[in-house]
């Protein structure tokens, strides 16, 4: 017979106790592992974006430089603008929608964004100032060398101050959503005097207007126009004053933030009326 001595130790092995902090661990590290793949995803979409909306956005420079216009917008998801051919404002008076793919010769995935919601694209496009209007953005006869005069004009014939053709024309662009019309102007077509008040007239302007001749949005992963609800895309309430869909004035452009009470996850882009007509070749004759 074999006897065991007392003193013997058993055979280690883990014990429940030990087998469930592992699984713990085991579970921290998963959920880390995922977490950093869906913020790492997050990331991508948003950077995937960015790049389609420069590529749109080199695409309507492109586009004014051979029309020396913009492209009204597509509110029909066709790939065409909404325009009446020789008007000088979009159909029906739409200044929402999103880009016409097919006029600026890109592919129908590049109207949507990563998260594959349509981009919106809004356009100036008021009577006497739109974009859309024939030779809308050809500065070219604008001289900087001329004194503003106390009257807006339309279009630049010979030698006029650029301020006469910007005065009080494109949309803000402000860094918050308020209405309060607080917060930093991005675009601002009616720079205030050195005296802080509303310039009356483009003499009266001490800096260039810088007003967006176009603004381009990304909805972002929420698919919503941040701090709004949400709307369809002829009704996208992204203007710090929630005015009519045409008649917006401001859009919001604020820092990217998760944090609940500020949370803005949209993609903003716009282009000044100035920079987009330099940047297709039609600026202001060169001082």
């Amino acid at each position: 017979m074999i006897h065991v001595r007392d003193g013997m130790k058993r055979e280690s092995g883990f014990t429940l106790i030990e087998l469930s902090i592992v699984l713990v661990i085991m579970g921290l590290l998963l959920g880390m592992g995922l977490s950093s793949g869906k913020e790492y995803m997050a990331q991508q979409k948003v950077k995937t974006t960015a790049q389609k909306m420069e590529a749109v956005q080199e695409s309507l420079a492109l586009y004014v430089a051979r029309t020396k216009r913009l492209p009204c917008p597509d509110t029909d998801y066709d790939g065409d603008e909404e325009r009446v051919d020789g008007a000088t404002q979009c159909s029906n008076a739409q200044t929402g929608g999103t880009i016409p793919w097919l006029d600026l010769g890109l592919p129908g995935d590049a109207a949507r964004d990563a998260w594959n919601n349509w981009l919106v694209y809004r356009v100036y496009d008021v009577s006497g100032g739109s974009m859309v209007a024939s030779n809308a953005l050809d500065m070219s006869k604008c001289d900087p060398a001329t004194a503003a005069n106390t009257t807006a004009i339309v279009a630049c014939a010979d030698g006029e101050a650029p301020n006469d053709f910007l005065y009080d024309r494109g949309f803000y662009v402000k860094d918050r959503p308020d209405t309060a019309g607080t917060g930093v102007n991005l675009a601002d077509p009616l720079p205030n005097t050195t005296d802080g008040s509303a310039p009356g007239n483009p003499s009266a302007l001490t800096t260039m207007p810088t007003g967006a001749a176009y603004v381009l949005v990304s909805t972002g992963a929420d698919a919503t126009a941040t701090g709004y609800q949400a709307q369809n895309l002829n009704t996208l309430a992204l203007d710090a004053t929630r005015q009519s869909p045409n008649g917006f004035t401001a859009f919001v452009a604020a820092s990217r933030s998760d944090v609940a009470a500020t949370q803005f996850d949209d993609l903003v882009r716009w282009s000044t009326i100035l920079g987009l007509a330099q940047r297709a070749g039609l600026g202001p004759r060169p001082q």
